[in-house]
Order: C-alpha cells, then sequence, then structure tokens
C-alpha cells in the first residue's frame, strides 16, 4: 500500500567527528562508546554524550578515551563489541582475532582458531537462565572463510567449535545469524542455511553490485533486492511486505520502529507496519552505519573521514505530527517506547488507540473500529454516540469527538449496525461477568460526559440493541426482551415499540418489567379492537394470565372475566391448564369466582380440579355433587338457563365396561351412555353416577340432604349404598322404582365390594317375598325363586329357608338345595383339607422343636454377649439365636422392644 504523507523528523542528525585523519572501514558502539577500525591498522574508542536535542542546546561531547596504534598491521575490517563479555572481535589481515575491551590497549585474548583467510564474520548472542536463575550471555559466532561457514561458540575466553563447516557454492559477501538460521549474501543470490547443514536458495539479488544482509529483533532478516528491502522469515519464507527506497541500500540497520538505509548521498528513515518513508538525512559518501548495542534511538554514520550521530526525536515532538498524519500505528509504536510513567504511557497509548478507532469509523472501517473500541474497553455510550437517533439528544450533545461524524445511509448505515451489535453483544456478555462498569478512554477529547455505572451501561446497552434490531431485524426484538436480565430502558423502549407498533414486544417489555397490567390492559384493547390485529387473538391473554402465579391472582380474576363472558371454553383455561403456575393457584378463590361471576363454569372447573388434579378436598367434592343435582334438578323440572344445554368445558369421563356394570340397569346403561348422550340431562346424570362411584372424600350424608324427593331416586340409592344403608337403597329399587333387575346388579356389586353388603341378598329376598299384587294378592314368589337359583351361593341356606314360605314345593327348590348341599360339603372337605395340612406343619414343627432342644451349648468364660460383648456369669439366663450367637436375656428381650 502507498501511503503519501508528509515527512516529519524522526532522528536528529550531528557531526561528532569530522576531516579525522585516519580512513574509517569499520564502525560500531555501546553504551555511550564509539568504536572506530581503521584502514591504518588504528582502533579507536570515543566516548560520545549528549547534550540534548534541538537547535538551542549544545552538541554532543566527544573525547577519544582508548587508542592502539598497533592493534593491526592491516586495515580492520570489521569490528563487533560484545559488551557482556567485555570483548572485541575484529576481522583485520584475514584473521578474526578477540581482544579484552577492558584493557588500556585492548590486548589480544585470542584468535580464532582455522580462520585464516576469513571474509566475514556474525555473531549471534542470546541470553540463557541458569539452573540457579543467573542470566549469562550465549555468543556464537559465524566466519566465512573462502567457500565455506565455520561455527564457534564462546566459552572459557575463547572461540571452540561448534560443529562441522558448511559448504557454500560461491564466496560469501554478507552474512547474518538468527537463532539457528544463518542467511549469506553471495555474489548474484542469497542463501538461507539452518545449523544441521540443511540449505535453501531464496531469490536473486537484482541489479545491486553487492549483497547486503541485516538481520531484525524479531528474529527476520533483511535482503536488499533492487531497490527493495524484502523479510525473509528464519524458515526462509518471504513476507509480502517490501521497503522500496530512492536507490539500492548498501547498509540497513534497524532501530525499531524504523528502518534506516544507506543510500549513496543521504540516509533514508523508513517505518515498519505502514511502510513509509520518514525522514531522509543529506549525507554525502557514508559507508557505514550501526546502532548502539542494547540501546534505542541512537545510530552513528561514518564516511572514510567523518562520523555522525543520529539521535531519535522526542517521542512527544513526533506524536503530533503522526496523529496529524494518521499514522496511529506507528505512533502507538513510539509511545511504548517513550520514557514516561507506566500510567501516564498507559493513557497516551490507550489515547491514540481510541482516536484510532474514531478514525477507522471514520473510514468506513466498522467492524476494526468496534473491535479496537472492545479491546480497549472504550465507555459503550460514546462507541453508540457515533450513530444516529441512537443516543438521547441531550445525553449525545454531551459527548465530545475529534472530529465531525460521518453522515451514514443506506449500505454503509446497515454494515454500521451490523458492527455495533456485534459489538455491544460482546460488551454485554463481558459486564455480565465483571462487576466493575467499563471505563476505558472516549473517542472525543478529556473529560467527555461518560456513563459510571454498570446498571447505566446495561440500561443503554440493551436500549440500544433494541434500536438496531428494529432498524436490521426485528425478529430478534422479542428474544432480547425476554432475557431475564434485560435492562431496556423502560420509557425509551416503549416510545420505541409503540412508534414501530410492535405490540406483542411491547407486551414482553411489560411482561419482563413486572408491569402486568399495562400488559393486559393492551392485550384486552387490541383483542376487542379487531381479531385481525397482531393481538387479537383472545388466547394471548389466556397464556399470559396462566403465566402470572399466585401473586397476582387479583388480576387473574379481573382481566379473565372478559374472555370467560366471550370466549367461555377457552377462558377456562386460565384456571385449568397443567402448568405449575395454574395449579398452585388457590382453588377456593377461584371457586368462590366462578360461582359468583361465571357459574355455568363451576362444574367444569371442579372436574378438572377432581380429575386431571386429584384434589382430595371435602369441600370440592361435595360442591361438585351438589351442582350436579341442581343442574339434574333444574333439567327435569323444565327451569333450564341457555347455557345449561352447552357443556361448556366438560371433562371426559371413563366410559368403561366396570363403570356400566356399576349402573342400575341395561335400559339405565344405555341411555346414560348411548343414544341420548347428546341430551344434558342424561349427560349429567351419568357424571353424578360416576362421582358417586369414584368419590371416597365425598361427604354423602350432607350431599343426601340436597337431593329432591321426586327426582334422582336412583342417585339416592348409589349414595345410600355408599353409606352402607342398604335396606333403604334397596327399597328404593323395590318399592320406588319397581326396578328388581337394578336391585339385583346393585347387590352383586355391594357384595364384592363392601364390607357389610354380605347380607344385600337376604334384604333383597325379604323384600320381594313382603311385596303384594295389587290385584290378587299374590306374592313375588317366583321372582324369590328365581332370585334364590341365580344367587344362592351368595345366601346363606338357614337364612334363606327361614324366609321362604312354607308351602313352596320342595322340587322348586331342588336346585337350590343342591347347590348348597354341594356348596356344604366342599366346604367340608376343604376344612378336612386344611385340618390335616396344618397337622402335619405340627409335627414337622415339633420334631424340629425336640432337635432343637437336644442340642448342647458348652459355654465358656471367654464367651462374650454379641449385643454387649460382656460375659455371662453363673446366673445369668441367656438366648441362643439360630446361627449360634449368644446373647443376654435382658439384652434380646431389649432388642426386640428396640
Amino acid at each position: 500500500k502507498i501511503y503519501e504523507v508528509k515527512m516529519h523528523e524522526a532522528y536528529e542528525c550531528k557531526t561528532v567527528l569530522q576531516k579525522l585523519p585516519l580512513h574509517i572501514e569499520s564502525i560500531d558502539a555501546y553504551d555511550e562508546k564509539l568504536v572506530v577500525g581503521t584502514r591504518q591498522g588504528n582502533l579507536l574508542i570515543y566516548e560520545v554524550k549528549s547534550n540534548g536535542i534541538g537547535l538551542e542546546e549544545s552538541d554532543s561531547s566527544v573525547q577519544l578515551v582508548k587508542s592502539n596504534k598497533f592493534f593491526s598491521k592491516k586495515p580492520i575490517i570489521q569490528v563487533k563489541v560484545v559488551p557482556e563479555q567485555e570483548i572485541l572481535i575484529s576481522l583485520s589481515d584475514g584473521v578474526v582475532n578477540v581482544h579484552d575491551l577492558g584493557g588500556a590497549s585492548m590486548p589480544l585474548i585470542s584468535s580464532v582458531k582455522n580462520s585464516k583467510g576469513a571474509l566475514v564474520f556474525s555473531t549471534n548472542i542470546n541470553t540463557e537462565i541458569s539452573l540457579t536463575g543467573e542470566k549469562a550471555a550465549v555468543i556464537r559466532l559465524v566466519v566465512a572463510v573462502k567457500r565455506k561457514l565455520q561455527l564457534y561458540y564462546w566459552k572459557s575466553r575463547e572461540f571452540k567449535e561448534l560443529g562441522p563447516e558448511l559448504l557454500l557454492p560461491d564466496t560469501p559477501r554478507s552474512i547474518e545469524w538468527n537463532d539457528e538460521s544463518i542467511c549469506v549474501g553471495i555474489r548474484g543470490e542469497y542463501l538461507l542455511l539452518r545449523t544441521n547443514g540443511d540449505k535453501k536458495e531464496l531469490f536473486f539479488t537484482g541489479r545491486i553490485p553487492e549483497p547486503t544482509v541485516s538481520s531484525l529483533s524479531d528474529g527476520r532478516f533483511v535482503l536488499s533486492k533492487d531497490d527493495m528491502s524484502i523479510f525473509v522469515g528464519p524458515d526462509g519464507i518471504s513476507f509480502e511486505e517490501k521497503v522500496k527506497w530512492k536507490e539500492p541500500p548498501s547498509s540497513v540497520v534497524e532501530d525499531s520502529p524504523y528502518l534506516v538505509g544507506v543510500l549513496p548521498d543521504s540516509l533514508e528513515v523508513h517505518s515498519f507496519e505502514p511502510w513509509i518513508q520518514i525522514q531522509s538525512v543529506e549525507a554525502i559518501k557514508v559507508k557505514h552505519l550501526c546502532s548502539v548495542t542494547g540501546k534505542r534511538g541512537v545510530l552513528f554514520a561514518a564516511s572514510p573521514s567523518q562520523i555522525w550521530r543520529l539521535t531519535s526525536i522526542p517521542v512527544h515532538v513526533q506524536l503530533p505530527a503522526l496523529m496529524s498524519e494518521k499514522l496511529f500505528g506507528l505512533a502507538t509504536k513510539l509511545a511504548t517506547m517513550s520514557d514516561e510513567p507506566p500510567e501516564v504511557l498507559k493513557n497516551q497509548i490507550q489515547r491514540i488507540q481510541s482516536i484510532q478507532a474514531f478514525d477507522f469509523f471514520c473510514q468506513r472501517n466498522f467492524k476494526d473500529a468496534m473491535t479496537l473500541f472492545l479491546q480497549l474497553e472504550t465507555d459503550p455510550s460514546h462507541v453508540i454516540g457515533l450513530y444516529p437517533d441512537l443516543l438521547p439528544e441531550s445525553y449525545r450533545s454531551k459527548i465530545q469527538y475529534p472530529e465531525e461524524l460521518p453522515f451514514l445511509q443506506g449500505k454503509d448505515l446497515e454494515n454500521a449496525l451490523a458492527a455495533l451489535i456485534e459489538y455491544l453483544t460482546e460488551i454485554r456478555r463481558s459486564l455480565q461477568g465483571n462487576v466493575k462498569s467499563l471505563s476505558g478512554p472516549s473517542p472525543g477529547s478529556e473529560g467527555t460526559h461518560g456513563v459510571k455505572t454498570k446498571k447505566q451501561l446495561l440500561q443503554i446497552i440493551d436500549t440500544t440493541l433494541l434500536k438496531c434490531y428494529l432498524k436490521t431485524n426485528d425478529a430478534l426484538i422479542a428474544s432480547l426482551l425476554r432475557l431475564k436480565d434485560n435492562y431496556c430502558h423502560l420509557e425509551e423502549t416503549e416510545q420505541v415499540l409503540i412508534r414501530y407498533s410492535k405490540w406483542g414486544e411491547l407486551v414482553i417489555l411489560y411482561q419482563n418489567k413486572g408491569l402486568h397490567r399495562k400488559a393486559l390492559e393492551l392485550l384486552k384493547e387490541q383483542a376487542l379492537k379487531s381479531p385481525d390485529l397482531p393481538l387479537g387473538n383472545h388466547m394471548r391473554t389466556v397464556s399470559y394470565l396462566q403465566q402470572l402465579g399466585c401473586e397476582n391472582l387479583d388480576l387473574i380474576l379481573e382481566f379473565s372475566d372478559w374472555v370467560l363472558c366471550a370466549h367461555p371454553s377457552e377462558g377456562l383455561k386460565i384456571f385449568t391448564e397443567d402448568v405449575q403456575e395454574v395449579e398452585y393457584l388457590p382453588r377456593g378463590k377461584i371457586l368462590d369466582y366462578l360461582m359468583r361471576l361465571h357459574p355455568h363454569l363451576v362444574l367444569p372447573y371442579l372436574e378438572h380440579v377432581i380429575y386431571s388434579w386429584e384434589d382430595t378436598s371435602t369441600l370440592f367434592h361435595n360442591k361438585l355433587a351438589i351442582g350436579y343435582i341442581d343442574r339434574i334438578t333444574r333439567l327435569a323440572i323444565g327451569n333450564q338457563p341457555g347455557f345449561l344445554s352447552d357443556f361448556v368445558g366438560l371433562s371426559p369421563i371413563p366410559d368403561s365396561e366396570e363403570f356400566k356394570s356399576m349402573c342400575s340397569s341395561p335400559s339405565s346403561v344405555t341411555s346414560l351412555t348411548s343414544a341420548s348422550d347428546s341430551s344434558p340431562l342424561i349427560e349429567y346424570k351419568r357424571r353424578f353416577q360416576f362421582l358417586i362411584e369414584t368419590s371416597s372424600y365425598c361427604s354423602w350424608e350432607a350431599v343426601l340432604t340436597h337431593i329432591p324427593k321426586d327426582v334422582l331416586q336412583e342417585e339416592r340409592a348409589f349414595i345410600l349404598g355408599r353409606l352402607g344403608r342398604h335396606k333403604e337403597a334397596l327399597s328404593i329399587f323395590v318399592n320406588t322404582l319397581n326396578d328388581l333387575q337394578g336391585a339385583e346388579k346393585y347387590c352383586s356389586r355391594e357384595y364384592v365390594a363392601s364390607s357389610n353388603g354380605k347380607d344385600v341378598y337376604v334384604i333383597l329376598l325379604k323384600f320381594l317375598l313382603d311385596l303384594k299384587d295389587g290385584s290378587d294378592g299374590q306374592s313375588y314368589l317366583e321372582e324369590a325363586l328365581r332370585l334364590v337359583d341365580s344367587a344362592g351361593h351368595r345366601i346363606r341356606p338357614e337364612m334363606a329357608l327361614s324366609l321362604l314360605p312354607d308351602g313352596v314345593p320342595v322340587e322348586h327348590l331342588r336346585e337350590y338345595l343342591i347347590q348348597a348341599l354341594n356348596s356344604c360339603g366342599s366346604e367340608r372337605n376343604l376344612m378336612t383339607l386344611l385340618r390335616g395340612l396344618l397337622q402335619a406343619d405340627f409335627l414337622v414343627l415339633k420334631h424340629q422343636k425336640s432337635s432343637i432342644e437336644s442340642t448342647k451349648i458348652f459355654l465358656k468364660e471367654t464367651n462374650l454377649c454379641c449385643l454387649c460383648q460382656k460375659k455371662f456369669t453363673n446366673q445369668s439366663a441367656f438366648v441362643r439365636l439360630p446361627k449360634g450367637l449368644l446373647m443376654h436375656y435382658s439384652c434380646h428381650q431389649q432388642s426386640i422392644q428396640q
């Protein structure tokens, strides 16, 4: 990417040495020392102290602190200082030597073996921590000798061979060592070698006369090709970023965040990311350029007779220029290198990045802007303020921004809102897990108005999310409002939803905020206005009321009224739906409410409570029974209100064969279960009979008092049967209903089901024998004899014979007597068999008892009671358990009681 920016000064260039009588061949620097190697073999060390930057301040002070005229007889081609070991490595006369940097004349320590004919060398210095926790510098050296690379490491004040030599296809001109990779520039191309011997060809050098290789602090290499510098990783992979120079550089040095190159007539300063030219310093015939080991912001450049010192302009001076050119990345890097206190430095960096995020937004790079705002923990209200119509104008006007906000519309606005939604969602998630509110820098000026509490932040965030959804995807509004931790501002959200006619979402808002009356009034208004409206369905009110629970019973009763009047069947579900909130409502209060205002729904409600929820309250069972009685009575006498013909909400009851068998007669069963089911009278009688047969919680004595004398005789008989008053029940069947078949069915049921019903057939037999026909006075003898024949096994012979008239021929009782005799014989045989079995059991037990009693028990002093673990005394009564364990008699009795 090509950046067209106005160049600013990153370095101040000052001459520290000029018109030197010696020819400079090499330079290096450390601390405040400058090492100079000359063609004449002299080695000079200067102390260069800076007194400040700026025209009004004095120049640097330069002092020669060490000098050795006899350092070498040949030109000193290359020098490298290793401050950690206080040594100086030099290349002169084709040999690499190591000198003591601490000595006055820098005496020779050692020469690198086999380095004769060396052309160039490079060092690799790493700091490692020993097992004792001490830091130590690990120094490695690579020396190019003819077409070979020799590897060494520093130990015991000398360089020792590290491994085998690495062969090259041509003589190396430039080398650098980073980590385990060595980059070599030979004539026409660059190579990458690994210390294990692996080799990789990189690319050609292009039109430059000499290949140049430099290394960066991040492990990458900088290789020159034509008028560009290409970055290569230690794995040999080239990066897309390239630095373009005005002319091919002869040397490149890193001084983060800048890259300085030596051109024929100048020094060019370029920045990393963005890759742009920052400064051009006029410097004629510069041959050498070096940085200060372990120090940023100072470079030395040298021509054959002159040396310049390049000192970085203070950060606070560079930042305004960079910010004005919107070079925020470079400004951030520079700020991190400032000498300001940590807190000041942090605020400075955050402010730069905040303005950068604002610039991203203005450039329509919304996603990157939101990502940066998120990283900076910027006050969300300031981010929301970038958008129109999302914050109240009174609040938004208090927020200041660096520039005028862009006008967003169309696709730009859509993309901006999508980025904002993603940002706010992430901020919301962070706030839910973090009790402290966000307080990062705003994209505006210092002191802008901001939100202070977490609740305020969440309120603004949720309200803004809702507004964004309204403009982008309104289907998400409901899900936001349903969140339990929803913080939407009530009044503002209410206004927005009404403006957009989002009635369903408005109901959700009211419900979530606990404003149930408002929600129910809105539902009622919409439902009564028109069924075509979004909330026109009355079932929305039903569903809402079902969720309110006991604490809102008054509201439930108040707003259920209109639904029960207009839609009784669906409205009843407010009190009968199988959900926990409905089931736990106070049933007594609901029953009282229905009895006062909606009596036609009492029976359906009670049926649901009893049959579905299995309520055992006597009150409800009695009310249901009395309700059936009242309804049947009204129908029987023709006093039938209009609603009685409609079985509103009645619960289904079993229509099983068992229930049919409980009814009085086949004709009655048919009338109650088949063709006449559509008759309200038959339906309610059928339900009442079912309640009589199944309810164990009804107070039948109390219910009996509510049955009129002229109706429900069959049901009265069933109730009397439930109370054990069989004589009265059978009297109704025989004398009132004249239903002998029904009476027999009653006897059959009670004989099996009732504990006091064993004599029901005797009672019925007596009733039959006492009946007189009005015409001839003849008794119902034939019916009595038929009953004796059909149910003789359930009538004791002595009772039957005592009741039957003496004049009954024995022939008429033949079947009954045979059956009775057979029954008596069978019973006697059974008793005989049972007696024999019991006698056999007695003999077995008697033998077992005799065997057990004959068992000898040896009681020793060591025997202990298995319960109390105490010994037995001579006077102790004891018990022997079946498994052979012994126990004190008193302990045994105690264990039985427990």
